[in-house]
């Protein structure tokens, strides 16, 4: 689930306002960077504010994109999703403009306590299973050398030169001897024989040399043996393939080294550097070429990760979007689990992936079917197939499972909220330490609607491990009071 500050909801009207041409353009922009720039803006903040719990505000925000970039697919995608959700645009005023403070009339009037305790350490929980996740893939081979489907011939004992030796002996004066013997023996197994080597006759000495004849006709030999044994095959730019640092221009210094790592022999390397890359966002773009080079890596790992930092270092996760889906076949549990998981931090911007993502959800097992149901809730907050799976997933006999379940379930915005927050105070007498903790702080950050689990909190806070103790009192920090409650109702 993607948090977002408070502060983006203050700040919102007043970059709207210069976004919808109540300020001058930025110089040094064209008329169409200028337009393309505000489109991404709005799109930004349409994102926030449908995380934020405000459709009816987002739904304003694409219907700007639309009016600057009408062939936005995203946008149009978005949009035509709201409105098939029931949402209304939000109240314009007499000058046209709408207020961002007005309650939305369709969605739950209490919006999710933005950045709590709770949510942080959710979100904590959610990375740690990622590194985990992360770090099983890389210890096991994306691939082998040897393709599985075609078995190697078996070694035969039956065909060893003593054996060949004794039966020729035998046989020799009695082909119908020797042909029972090759019937009850394989003939392939000779085949694996140390049998003698074929060693060539002299040439005579009446023929002519290579070098005679090339003489005869006039021809030059030329010793290419001399140069390749003094050339330098070390030299990646003479010999290798083109180094990925030289396809970024004017590379800043303090990138070539991670641009460097990307060229290593391993996966794990590579994907670290990746990593790091993305958390630099824009101030790693000169390497944006040397990442979308990765993104047909042999490795699919490589693969997957580099999607996720060319969406984070260029704001732009259509190409991203479209090579995770790619992997979500792949038959790499691992992959497809790590690239539903980076989907699913994309938010609505994943929304092409959807398709792909419910194929998993409904095909897949056991966390690979939950790692989807995830991606799909962050993406489509009104997915109620997803949120029955995580739902029922509390039940199972798989403590990972459950965990995961329970995670996941914090992330829930929007109208299920009331509902995950119901499953969740099911689950809060689990066996399972890990799992009553998870079950706690997700409630926390589900805000006021974990208001009916604030008992049982009360008793986990006091009466239970450590580590439940301190999650539920972290939940019970980020319920809201009563007089809250009132002055957020209007009442």
């Amino acid at each position: 689930m993607r948090i977002h500050s408070y502060i983006t909801l203050m700040l919102a009207p007043l970059t709207i306002a210069s976004l919808t041409g109540c300020a001058t353009q930025p110089k040094g922009l064209s008329q169409g960077q200028g337009l393309q720039s505000r489109a991404a803006a709005l799109s930004s903040y349409a994102y926030d504010y449908e995380a934020e719990g405000r459709p009816d505000l987002a739904y304003r925000m694409y219907e700007h994109v639309l009016a600057i970039q009408p062939e936005d697919r995203n946008a149009q995608q978005r949009l035509e999703h709201l409105a098939r959700s029931g949402v209304t645009p939000a109240p314009l005023d007499d000058a046209g403009r709408f207020d961002p403070t007005t309650p939305a009339t369709n969605y739950s009037l209490a919006a999710k306590p933005k950045n709590s305790p709770a949510q942080r350490l959710i979100q904590s929980e959610r990375n740690r299973a990622h590194e985990e996740l992360l770090a099983e893939a890389l210890r096991k081979p994306a691939s082998t050398s040897q393709d599985s489907s075609v078995p190697s011939l078996p070694k035969s004992q039956t065909g060893t030169p003593e054996k060949i030796s004794q039966v020729v002996a035998e046989t020799a004066a009695s082909p119908d001897g020797f042909q029972a013997w090759a019937q009850e023996t394989e003939l392939a197994s000779l085949a694996d024989a140390d049998l003698p080597k074929v060693v060539p006759a002299e040439p005579k000495s009446d023929t002519a040399s290579d070098a005679d004849l090339d003489s005869s006709l006039g021809w030059t030999t030329t010793d290419l043996t001399r140069d390749v044994a003094e050339a330098d095959v070390s030299d990646s730019d003479a010999w290798g393939k083109t180094r990925l640092v030289n396809l970024c221009e004017e590379l800043p210094e303090d990138l070539v080294p991670l641009v460097e790592r990307l060229d290593s022999a391993e996966s794990a390397d590579k994907v670290q550097a990746l990593m790091e890359l993305g958390e630099l966002k824009t101030e790693a773009e000169a390497a944006s070429l040397a990442v979308v080079a990765l993104l047909d890596d042999a490795d699919p790992l490589v693969s997957v990760y580099a999607a996720g930092a060319l969406r984070d270092i260029t704001g732009d996760a259509w190409e991203s979007v479209h090579t995770l889906s790619h992997h979500l076949e792949s038959d790499n549990e691992q992959v497809v689990r790590l690239a539903a998981y980076l989907l699913g931090q994309m938010g609505p911007e994943a929304m092409d992936a959807v398709d792909a993502l419910q194929d998993v959800r409904e095909d897949a097992q056991g966390l690979t079917a939950l790692y989807a149901a995830e991606a799909l809730i962050n993406i489509t907050p009104d997915d109620r197939d997803s949120l029955n799976l995580l739902t029922t997933s509390l039940a199972s006999s798989d403590e990972k499972v459950r965990w995961f379940a329970a995670v996941s379930l914090g992330g829930v915005s929007g109208d299920l909220e009331a509902e995950a927050a119901i499953a969740l105070l099911s689950a809060m007498q689990d066996d399972a330490e890990d799992v009553r903790a998870a079950v706690c702080l997700s409630l926390g950050g589900l805000g006021e609607h974990a208001k009916i689990a604030q008992i049982e909190l009360q008793v986990l806070a006091e009466m239970d491990t450590e580590e439940v103790q301190s999650a539920a009192r972290t939940a019970l920090a980020c319920l809201p009071s009563d007089a809250e409650l009132l002055e957020q109702t209007g009442n």
